[in-house]
């Protein structure tokens, strides 16, 4: 009897699995998780053990689905960040370096526009303005605002305030917006400010028909931060040249006066030692004209002593 409950409890534990509890339908969601396609799930109308462990089954498709997603996200970015680092490396020429930027932030970021802006100083008011570096507009590009002030604009306000603008759920048709691209169709705008140092270095703004994701906006934050330290590099080795360039101009400058003080210097020398000879011969000549003197004065006394002589001599001689 026993032999025989112990049967009949296997075969009804049998019955069990292959009614309720459906292993086909669990085979084929686990084999569909193993190729990490978690759009799946089991049915959640069971009741009792087996809602149970369809429902942990359930929850850990979620969890890891979110879990790598996640970790494709993260896979994403840093292959992107890694992307504009290379960009970016060993870059001087800031338009060349704008231009690469912004082709390859448009396809990546799946936008439809794009401006990168960038900080500099106007020669003649000495006030800070925000030049157009790189465009990507299509038929706008033409249009597009060459420059803005501090606080001028959506561009400019973004740099005033140093904090990132998004306009979101634009209504559709044309709509004027007080961007750099003027008017444009239904959009989703965000404008980075590129801080470093607590000086706005520039300004990227983007449009796309598309939404902006966080992950999207993860990578702008991350590129703007690295954009802003090389732009911060480029401007101190400008600096720096500027300062060489400089200083070597004045050593220049200070080897051509010296050059030309010298040539002077050997000009006053040239004249002091004609003056010099001059003077040796005046002297030489004063001493001959002494000497002439002197003889002169010596023939004339020779002359004079001989005139008295003759004189004395007719005296004595009328005398006798």
């Amino acid at each position: 009897m026993k032999i025989s409950k112990r049967g009949e409890m296997k075969v009804n534990s049998e019955q069990t699995l292959n009614g309720s509890f459906n292993l086909h339908e669990l085979l084929r969601v686990l084999t569909e998780i193993k190729n990490e396609n978690f759009a799946v799930n089991l049915p959640s109308d069971e009741v009792g053990l087996n809602g149970k462990i369809w429902d942990t089954i359930n929850q850990t498709i979620t969890s890891l689905s979110s879990k790598t997603q996640k970790n494709r996200n993260q896979h994403w970015l840093q292959s992107n960040i890694s992307k504009f680092a290379a960009i970016m490396q060993g870059q001087r020429d800031l338009n060349v370096m704008s231009r690469q930027i912004l082709s390859e932030l448009v396809n990546v970021m799946n936008a439809h526009y794009g401006t990168i802006y960038i900080s500099h100083r106007d020669e003649n008011t000495q006030a800070t303005k925000l030049k157009l570096y790189s465009v990507y507009a299509g038929e706008e590009e033409d249009k597009v605002q060459k420059e803005f002030s501090i606080g001028e604009g959506l561009v400019g306000k973004c740099a005033f305030e140093r904090k990132r603008i998004i306009i979101t759920g634009a209504p559709k048709g044309y709509v004027k917006v007080n961007s750099s691209f003027g008017k444009v169709k239904s959009f989703n705008l965000i404008i980075f400010p590129v801080v470093f140092d607590n000086k706005v270095k520039a300004v990227i703004e983007l449009a796309s028909l598309g939404s902006f994701n966080e992950t999207l906006l993860d990578l702008m934050t991350h590129l703007t931060e690295d954009f802003g330290a090389v732009l911060d590099t480029i401007e101190a080795l400008t600096k720096t040249e500027e300062l060489l360039v400089k200083a070597k101009s004045q050593v220049l400058e200070l080897k051509a006066q010296q050059k030309e003080l010298k040539i002077r210097n050997e000009m006053l020398e040239d004249k002091a030692s004609w003056l010099d000879s001059q003077n040796r011969a005046l002297v030489l000549q004063n001493t001959e004209k002494e000497k002439l003197v002197e003889q002169l004065s010596a023939a004339n006394d020779e002359l004079a002593f001989q005139n008295n002589e003759k004189k004395t001599g007719c005296g004595v001689k009328q005398c006798q």
